[in-house]
């Protein structure tokens, strides 16, 4: 299957960012302050304003380790919720 370079890129940084939770062990967490949020996003060339808080928490919210868990139809369901929260079109099962 053949992937676009910025689709490759999107899906690179969100396995990252899921990497940054804290399995079991709360002092696993990788998004510690909004100082680490900052190197996330420099490392994946993003910009954008001041973070926050707020954002902070944001981020680590939509970071569900469930996704790798669980059935591909429940994937797409989870994925779909997702999108819709942000106006995006809906994803399909092959």
């Amino acid at each position: 299957m053949l992937v676009a370079h910025d689709t490759e890129v999107a899906l690179a940084a969100a396995a990252a960012l899921v990497n940054t939770a804290a399995d079991a062990d709360p002092r696993d967490e990788a998004l510690t302050d909004i100082a680490a949020l900052d190197d996330y996003v420099r490392t994946w060339g993003w910009t954008g304003e001041r973070r926050s808080d707020a954002e902070l928490r944001e981020v680590r919210d939509v970071r569900p380790r469930r996704i790798w868990e669980v059935d591909e139809d429940e994937v797409v369901q989870i994925v779909n919720q997702l999108l819709q929260g942000e106006g995006a079109a809906a994803a399909r099962q092959a």
